[in-house]
């Protein structure tokens, strides 16, 4: 197709054909719709995160492979549009590239059940690869791995809960339903236990109800907070998965257990710390149990409870 980087006479043009033209994620919306509908969101955060790589990324390659390889990367088909197009692509309909068969061998052994891939773009010294992403954050989390296509199975529509198997041969992958299918049904896909959030980003759609979905809380330490280089430390010591800027990512949902509270809990039970209550903590078994008791106190119990408190009135505010 003229200008449009999908070349219907080659060996995949038959397939090519089939994909869709633009894709729903929310790199394709207007910024002012992305903003407005995302604001107050970890996910627009995630959005601009992406957006901004991708960016980077067809910035360092594209430019020089039109210039030193025009006979291959024609300046008018390798637009940005087209990049974030074959992006889309992966990140929505790619595998992991275990299910493919290396060598005439069987490949390796098949992912978690329903597991299918998330895709970010990286540019490194040499060239920019489409790679899987190993969890749900919808920031841009460490890379690894790499996705494969696998024409017709990508096309199966998700439903959370079905049960599938993948069966790798060194003539294909069988995809296999666990549970019964009448006839005339529609087959469905397990993407796995994705929330809502990283359905948007990959795949440009949420499920209503989506029994997996949670909401993706970001704290941190203020800066200017007494003793913060400490209280980082003990974090850590406690077991809190804080980054080096003091911010704690965590999930919260109806769904999940208590236990998926308790690094928040421990952030703002430190952060809430008077110096007193810093050397209590600092000599607490690790990680100490969550409030009430097993702290410094109940007075640090109740200051960390009501912080908390006011951060969800804060976040809930934003979100309107």
């Amino acid at each position: 197709e003229e200008g449009g980087g999908r070349d219907p006479k080659g060996g995949w043009g038959a397939y090519i054909e089939c994909l869709p033209e633009a894709y729903d994620n929310p790199l394709w919306w207007e910024e002012e719709e992305r903003e407005r509908l995302l604001a107050g969101t970890p996910l627009l955060a995630g959005a601009r995160g992406r957006e901004m790589k991708l960016r980077e990324a067809f910035a360092k390659l594209i430019p020089r492979l039109c210039t030193n390889m025009p006979y291959l990367f024609p300046p008018g088909t390798f637009t940005y549009r087209n990049w974030l197009w074959a992006a889309s692509t992966v990140w929505s309909r790619g595998f992991p590239s275990s299910l493919a068969p290396v060598g005439g061998r069987e490949g390796g052994a098949p992912p978690a059940q329903g597991a299918r891939s998330e895709a970010v773009s990286e540019y490194n010294a040499t060239h920019s690869v489409v790679a899987s992403v190993p969890d749900d954050r919808v920031g841009d989390g460490a890379v690894e791995g790499s996705s494969c296509m696998m024409p017709l199975a990508d096309m199966l529509n998700h439903r959370p809960n079905t049960r599938v198997t993948w069966l790798c041969t060194p003539q294909g992958v069988d995809f296999r339903t666990v549970d019964g299918l009448r006839a005339g049904a529609e087959a469905h896909n397990n993407y796995g236990p994705r929330p809502n959030r990283a359905l948007l980003l990959n795949y440009g759609f949420c499920v209503a109800g989506n029994p997996s979905d949670t909401y993706e809380i970001v704290t941190r330490l203020p800066p200017g907070l007494l003793h913060r280089a400490e209280r980082l430390s003990l974090a850590v010591k406690h077991g809190v998965s804080v980054d080096t800027s003091g911010c704690l990512t965590t999930d919260l949902a109806p769904s999940l257990p208590l236990g998926g509270t308790v690094p928040l809990l421990a952030l703002f039970r430190l952060a809430s710390a008077t110096p007193h209550e810093l050397q209590i903590l600092s000599q607490a078994p690790c990680p100490p149990p969550p409030p009430p008791g097993g702290g410094a106190g109940e007075g640090n119990d109740m200051a960390s409870c009501c912080a908390l408190v006011d951060e969800l009135q804060r976040i809930m505010a934003r979100l309107g």
